[in-house]
């Protein structure tokens, strides 16, 4: 996560110097390359455990990560054209403060927020509902429906085509409302139709989160570090919080609970990105919301903004 954030800072300073445009199809690159990671360990984890107990299952995928980990040291190449900042405590806070008083990037947050919370509480009790009656299958077996992670590399992919063709707005409500039909398919008792609207929903997750967490970089005006670093809080508090509240739900409504649940969540941020007026205006009062001398503007804000 904190790799995809701060690529495009990166990207669009010497000697790359590309444009946002062609930033964002490199982000959304990476994050395809992100769901197939997260679809090994997963995937790997729950046959091992099941031969061999969960902690041989959870040492093989730690192995894993230690192996990519060193992987990515050695193989990464050295920074070119980066001089780290020297921000003070006051500074950074100020940058912190200027960004949550911009409506627009608080529409994001809260986007990013709503699916990945929806996302979490499917993928947290489905598991339960295949393992138990009329299912009764096994958690190697249940395991493989992570496999509806491969229709996030397509779909992160396909988003950053379709930004450049339709906008981020549009792109962003219709990824959320196929999140929230993907929640209601799963609703059917036929396990086909289960597997179609988990499907669904992942696929259409990943693109809302490819183009939300996008777009954060690009609209916000000054501190886009600390911007970016935002939307991560909201994203990993959102998890936790309705991934336990879609608990709540499924002890007291089962899957039906769960499922409309995660419905509701979705489906609440296209709307609120589709009735949103501060996507639609530029950024400016997050530069007047802090002290000149701690900000420094964005050099691609003025450019984001019409891609809105």
């Amino acid at each position: 996560m904190t790799i995809y954030n701060y690529l495009g800072f990166r990207l669009e300073a010497p000697p790359y110097l590309l444009s946002p445009a062609i930033t964002s199809l490199v982000f959304f690159a990476y994050l395809g390359g992100t769901v197939s990671s997260r679809l090994a360990g997963r995937v790997l984890a729950a046959p091992v455990a099941e031969l061999a107990g969960w902690r041989v299952g959870l040492a093989t995928v730690s192995a894993l990560c230690a192996v990519a980990t060193l992987a990515f040291v050695l193989l990464v190449p050295r920074a070119r054209g980066f001089s780290p900042g020297g921000a003070r405590l006051r500074e950074v806070g100020a940058l912190v403060t200027a960004n949550l008083r911009d409506r627009g990037l608080l529409v994001l947050y809260a986007n990013g927020a709503l699916v990945i919370g929806g996302f979490v509480t499917i993928y947290n009790y489905l598991g339960f509902r295949l393992e138990a009656p009329p299912y009764l299958l096994s958690p190697a077996i249940t395991s493989l429906v992570f496999f509806a992670y491969l229709g996030g590399t397509v779909s992160s992919r396909l988003a950053g085509s379709l930004t450049v063709r339709w906008g981020r707005r549009r792109v962003l409500a219709a990824a959320g409302a196929a999140m929230s039909a993907g929640a209601l398919l799963t609703l059917a008792p036929q396990l086909p139709v289960i597997l179609l609207g988990l499907v669904v929903l992942t696929a259409a997750f990943f693109g809302a989160h490819a183009v939300a967490s996008g777009w954060v970089g690009h609209r916000a005006v000054v501190g886009r570090a600390q911007a970016t670093s935002l939307y991560n809080v909201f994203y990993y508090a959102a998890s936790s919080l309705l991934g336990w509240l879609g608990g709540v739900a499924w002890v007291h409504a089962g899957w039906t609970g769960v499922a409309l649940f995660v419905a509701g969540a979705t489906l609440a941020a296209p709307l609120l990105a589709l009735g949103s007026r501060s996507l639609h205006e530029p950024a400016t009062a997050t530069r007047r919301a802090a002290h000149p001398q701690n900000l420094t503007p964005s050099p691609v804000a003025a450019r984001s903004s019409s891609a809105s």
